[in-house]
């Protein structure tokens, strides 16, 4: 083959590469398997898969369309994080991007856009007729033993956290147990108080620690409670109320994704705004369950906690692992399912 015919074969090859290539984009820009490329079926795909996407992760109630403006109706007091992951999730075989706007009166807006058809802007507006609030039940300082009170609670059918401390016998083994069982974990991490107990030496975070040191305690910390997702503190009223420190930790555990709970163990604490302020998906206890181990005290407590989450959308409630606490709660939790009440886990109320 001379120089000439070889020239003219590989002309031909690279036209029928461009060719292959035409139709290959062709073919998928007319898929029906990415409908909302166009907004022609975006009422469908709402009114269908979005709508039943959300519904099955409790958070949609409704969506209403007018005048081209589409409004979503959804359960009042979930976080932003949870709202945004669940949104995001369900938008993701729609070929759709989303914009969320939190600046919002009563919710937030999702400006949905495509590269070819331009934008659209969902209204995503809170109800708050059809529940009557959010409650997150956090138990802390599982660890220490294992007996039935531990089997009790790992029995509880509803979402419900364990708060574990690091570094003792029974921590990593409830840890994995816990989250086989659908619970979501916490490391309960030792904090210096104003008072100090002592114990957990190795992990405890101390005031005016400096960053390096808290790295190192707090990753090995995460490796005694393997599936932790948030952390929130043991004792600490003394860390949590010096806002340097605090910073410091802050900016060990941002890399991670890592949520943050204040148990307000002090009036004092700035744990919860430092945290917003750095950028931390955070959350803060409402009330102490038990406090005292009275049962009608505990009682009264949770009455507590259900007026807190029907006032604000939402309310935490930490208690501990005694038999009182466990009582209460399993006699309480059926009758606030059927007030209206519903009960999720910290992750899904962090902002």
């Amino acid at each position: 083959m001379n120089l000439s015919s070889r020239r003219k074969t590989v002309i031909w090859v690279v036209l029928f590469l461009i060719i292959d290539i035409a139709i290959i984009v062709i073919i998928y820009m007319k898929d029906d398997s990415a409908p909302y490329r166009d907004f022609e079926n975006l009422e469908s795909f709402i009114d269908g898969e979005f709508s039943s996407s959300l519904e099955e992760k409790g958070l949609i109630i409704k969506s209403e369309s007018a005048n081209g403006i589409i409004t979503v109706r959804y359960t009042k007091g979930y976080g932003n994080i949870w709202l945004k992951k669940v949104i995001e999730q369900s938008l993701s075989q729609s070929g759709l991007k989303s914009d969320f706007d939190w600046k919002v009166k009563n919710g937030f807006n999702v400006k949905l856009t495509h590269q070819a058809d331009g934008d659209r802007t969902l209204k995503f507006r809170a109800d708050d007729k059809i529940i009557s609030g959010l409650i997150c039940i956090i138990i802390d300082d599982f660890g220490y033993f294992w007996d039935e009170r531990v089997d009790e609670l790992m029995s509880f059918e509803i979402p419900i956290a364990f708060a574990v401390i690091p570094g003792h016998e029974y921590s990593e083994r409830i840890a994995k147990s816990g989250r086989a069982n659908g619970k979501e974990l916490l490391l309960h991490l030792p904090m210096e108080a104003f008072e100090d107990k002592g114990g957990e030496d190795e992990y405890i975070i101390k005031h005016e620690m400096d960053e390096e040191e808290i790295r190192l305690r707090v990753l090995k910390a995460l490796e005694s409670v393997p599936g932790a997702l948030g952390i929130n503190n043991h004792q600490g009223s003394k860390v949590t109320a010096d806002s340097e420190t605090f910073q410091r930790f802050l900016a060990v555990i941002r890399p991670y994704n890592l949520y943050f709970i204040d148990s307000v163990t002090h009036s004092s604490s700035v744990a919860f705004r430092d945290a917003q302020i750095a950028g931390v998906p955070a959350g803060r206890r409402t009330v102490f369950l038990d406090d005292s181990d009275d049962e009608m005290t505990i009682d009264y407590r949770i009455e507590q906690l259900k007026d807190k989450a029907r006032e604000n959308g939402n309310a935490i409630g930490i208690g501990h692992i005694n038999n009182e606490t466990i009582m209460a709660l399993k006699n309480r939790i059926p009758k606030l399912i059927e007030e209206g009440f519903v009960f999720v886990y910290p992750s899904q109320l962090v902002n």
